[in-house]
């Protein structure tokens, strides 16, 4: 076995984790889920794993602590792929059909299931592991690669082939911005009935800047377009539409229809424009206007969360 943490460790236990906890939250696709996994009775340390669905994928968090060296199998596994980002956990392994990765702090992979292989965890006595995962269903990953052949075809065509894979041969340091549209994913749900569009386009959005980023997407390029100004105009009515009805946004077909645009300009525009997406661009108004309203007028919160297309008053930026 290459690169085995394990070489020198002859005192380690080993535990199976029981994942159906996981299966069960996917297959009845339940907004949230908190569980320790069963690892916790077990009096070896701590796992804490919390899953919020966003739109039509999962964000997980996990901390982890083992007062030993442990590995853990799996009782099963979930065909999926996931982008892994560990924010803290140096010396923690990741096992497969005899290939280890080592997760850094501040390091990222992206893990594509589809075989059940046997999978291993090696966790390093009394060393924290805190990650965020975010958990793409294999039908949703699909609709991408057909959107984007380009961008994601090749890897999509190593998956069916090859089975379960790393996109990369080591976990890599992270972009920044990747936290911040983690972050955006996390808290979409204050778009309202615009939120699922929105996950996308920021799922979108982070698939890209991480292919991008680690030298992997193959014929992508970003380049600076040259908008005409008859475009920009009608880039600029878009936005005056999008805004003019915050309870009940157009979709972007319709968006492009109404300002005599197509949907490909629409898009692109409103990134050299506003440097944001169509559906960010939304998120950005609501959220500075909701603010203003809050810190200039006396109107409640109720009221101003309905001025700003807002569900629930829960979903006012109040901190």
């Amino acid at each position: 076995m290459k690169n085995s943490p394990f070489s020198d460790k002859k005192d380690f236990s080993d535990i199976l984790i029981d994942l159906s906890p996981l299966h069960e939250a996917f297959n009845k696709q339940k907004r949230f889920l908190k569980t320790d996994l069963n690892v916790n009775r077990l009096k070896i340390g701590s796992l804490r794993l919390d899953i919020h669905k966003r739109g039509q994928v999962y964000l997980a968090s996990q901390k982890t602590v083992f007062e030993k060296d442990i590995i853990t199998r799996y009782n099963s596994i979930i065909e999926n792929i996931v982008l892994d980002i560990t924010i803290q956990g140096d010396g923690n392994y990741y096992f497969h059909a005899g290939d280890f990765k080592k997760h850094r702090s501040n390091s990222s992979n992206l893990l594509f299931v589809n075989d059940y292989t046997e999978h291993k965890d090696f966790y390093a006595k009394d060393r924290w592991l805190e990650s965020k995962r975010l958990y793409f269903p294999i039908s949703y990953f699909k609709t991408i690669v057909t959107q984007y052949p380009e961008i994601f075809g090749k890897t999509y065509d190593k998956y069916k082939k090859e089975g379960t894979f790393h996109l990369f041969d080591e976990y890599t340091n992270t972009p920044p911005e990747v936290y911040s549209i983690l972050s955006q994913i996390e808290n979409s749900k204050i778009m309202g009935n615009c939120s699922t569009v929105y996950t996308d386009a920021k799922v979108l959005e982070l698939l890209s800047l991480f292919f991008h980023s680690q030298n992997v997407c193959y014929t992508y390029q970003q380049k600076k377009t040259i908008i005409l100004q008859k475009d920009k105009d009608k880039i600029h009515e878009a936005a005056f539409i999008l805004l003019s009805d915050l309870h009940h946004p157009p979709s972007i077909r319709d968006l492009s229809i109404k300002a005599g645009i197509n949907e490909k300009k629409l898009k692109k525009g409103f990134k050299e424009l506003f440097d944001t997406t169509v559906y960010g661009y939304l998120f950005e108004h609501k959220m500075t206007l909701a603010k203003r309203l809050l810190l200039e007028t006396n109107r409640t919160i109720t009221e101003i969360a309905t001025d700003c297309g807002y569900d629930y008053t829960s979903h006012l930026p109040l901190d």
